[in-house]
């Protein structure tokens, strides 16, 4: 980089002198659309689609790398990004969603392997962002629904423009919209709910502290993707076949190819709902590249992390997702939470006003990122319950109590609780027991 102060002398015209102070390094980095960006979020997000529509004409950025973006089936926008303050730059995390002022210029770049081609090298034009200002958002906050916690109440109450009386009320129109999904199946929707409201709050020695992975058996004729995606900000169904598990151009995990770094398709922003679909599985052979997929999506389920496969090593990046796998049988994947569905009627369409599904969306993400304590007293009364039902059934293991703990915490909070309470905690293991008992053989 030259400044434009540089000097040269008549004995110094093929060394010239460059002034330090004009020089500075910078780091780059590769920006993607954000991967499964529901339709609702996204107008909320960029505006109606015909005017991001008539922007675009005049924009003329039309470059997309399939490689760089995790769902490379779906439309998107490459970039690098190029920031000048290094200190800021190592704050970034992959997977990160940011929000950016900057220069927009086109920069050309060589192919990865252009050493090796034995041709001329190809120059490759791609839009740049050179970052002026930036900040890292919660996934939810794109949608303008998000409160951010500094100025949010300490308990989770009702939007001001919500159509429902009271929290308890929206709460419960809630579950009867997800039911309409599962068979008109409550508990079935109140474990939805559940998964939906999860988030890591803790990694401790490798264990991870707060989010559930739910599985949803005998989901043969029912959808929950369009419900899904009516509520959250991001949605990316996966599905599970052979086909699409041992194909390479299908791959769950970061990997590196072709002298680049491909992504994956659970490279995604951290609060990003997956909905893994096991029913298209069938019997047959998984090559290698399936071994891989299905190691890369047990890593995420069970240690909440993402392998990234490089030439020499591999290593792994947290990744906190809402998982969520629909299947016939019992899944084979390792999740936390099992519940079969028990249909009482035949699923019916999505229906609900545009009112209530704001209310619903701003429920979820404030509640996504409330705050729960447990008071010194209530810790206590679950200790002593633990003991006594493990004198009544040493079945009751303590697998068993970090689930009926996860769905306390999980509980007080989707019903605006900032405390755990003992009546929670009863309400908790019953809602366990209700679950367990649909898992008994008949008899």
């Amino acid at each position: 980089m030259y400044g434009n102060d540089a000097k040269y002398t008549e004995k110094e015209e093929d060394s010239p002198l460059i002034d330090d102070d004009c020089v500075s390094e910078r780091a780059v980095f590769y920006g993607v659309s954000l991967p499964g960006m529901t339709a609702w979020a996204h107008e909320m997000a960029v505006g109606p689609a015909h005017t991001l529509a008539e922007a675009l004409d005049h924009l003329h950025v039309d470059v997309s790398e399939v490689n760089r973006a995790p769902l490379s089936d779906k439309p998107s926008v490459t970039a690098m990004i190029k920031m000048y303050n290094l200190e800021e730059a190592e704050e970034l995390k992959t997977a990160d969603v940011v929000d950016l002022v900057g220069i927009l210029s086109m920069d050309g770049q060589l192919a990865g392997d252009w050493h090796l081609s034995g041709e001329e090298a190809k120059v490759q034009w791609m839009p740049s962002i050179h970052v002026l200002h930036w900040t890292r958002m919660p996934l939810e906050s794109i949608t303008q629904t998000f409160l951010q916690p500094a100025s949010a109440p300490k308990a989770v109450s009702a939007p001001a423009t919500s159509p429902f009386v009271s929290h308890d009320a929206l709460r419960a129109a809630l579950i009867e919209y997800l039911a309409t999904a599962l068979g008109n199946d409550v508990l079935a929707a109140e474990y939805v709910l559940l998964a939906l409201l999860a988030r890591i709050h803790a990694r401790r020695a490798g264990v991870t502290v707060g989010s559930i992975s739910l599985n949803l058996s005998r989901m043969v004729d029912h959808e929950l993707l369009p419900i899904l995606e009516s509520l959250l900000p991001a949605v990316v169904r996966q599905p599970l076949s052979l086909a699409t598990l041992n194909d390479p151009k299908h791959t769950l995990f970061v990997r590196h190819a072709e002298q680049n770094t491909h992504a994956g398709r659970l490279q995604l922003p951290n609060g990003t709902c997956v909905l893994v679909d096991e029913r298209e599985m069938q019997e047959g052979k998984l090559q290698d590249h399936g071994l891989q997929n299905i190691r890369a999506l047990t890593t995420v389920l069970q240690k909440r992390s993402l392998p990234y496969v490089l030439p020499y090593s591999e290593m792994h990046l947290d990744t906190d997702l809402i998982m969520l796998v629909v299947s016939e049988a019992k899944t084979f994947l390792p999740v936390d939470v099992h519940v079969p569905v028990h249909s009482t009627q035949a699923s019916v369409a999505p229906n609900a006003s545009f009112e209530a599904l704001q209310a619903w969306r701003t429920y979820l993400a404030r509640t996504r990122h409330a705050s729960l304590t447990i008071p010194e007293g209530v810790s206590q009364h679950i200790q002593d319950d633990f003991v006594e039902r493990r004198r009544a059934s040493p079945d009751f293991t303590q697998e068993d109590l970090q689930r009926c703990l996860s769905v306390a915490r999980l509980l007080a909070l989707s019903h605006g609780h900032t405390e755990l309470t003992p009546d929670l905690w009863r309400r908790a293991v019953a809602l366990d027991e209700a679950r367990a008992a649909r898992l008994a053989p008949p008899s």
